[in-house]
């Protein structure tokens, strides 16, 4: 018959192992998955830093090859503002 050590003994191997599998079934760091490539449709997004207090959002328009561009709205509300668009296409063209 087991005694009270060994049952404890028993007990906290059993808690170990159990703690253990819950550790390592867990997923510690979040996964990132990255395409190897835009697809025509898709879009880049990027901000540019305008002035010390706010940035600009470019967004480029892979498909049309079109890059706009848009602010913080000047009511400071958090809503965007458009600003402009360039033909990406013609740029190029342009400077060859």
């Amino acid at each position: 018959m087991f005694g009270k050590r060994s049952l404890i003994v028993t007990l906290v191997g059993a808690n170990l192992l159990l703690a253990a599998a819950l550790i390592l079934s867990l997923d510690l760091l979040p996964s990132a998955y990255a395409q190897r490539g835009g697809r025509p449709g898709d879009f880049a997004v990027c901000t540019v830093k305008i002035h010390e207090d706010y940035d600009a959002i470019y967004i480029i328009d892979q498909q049309k090859r079109h890059l706009h561009c848009f602010m913080p709205s000047r009511a400071q509300d958090g809503t965007l503002t458009y600003v402009s668009s360039r033909d990406l296409a013609s740029d190029v063209q342009r400077t060859n």
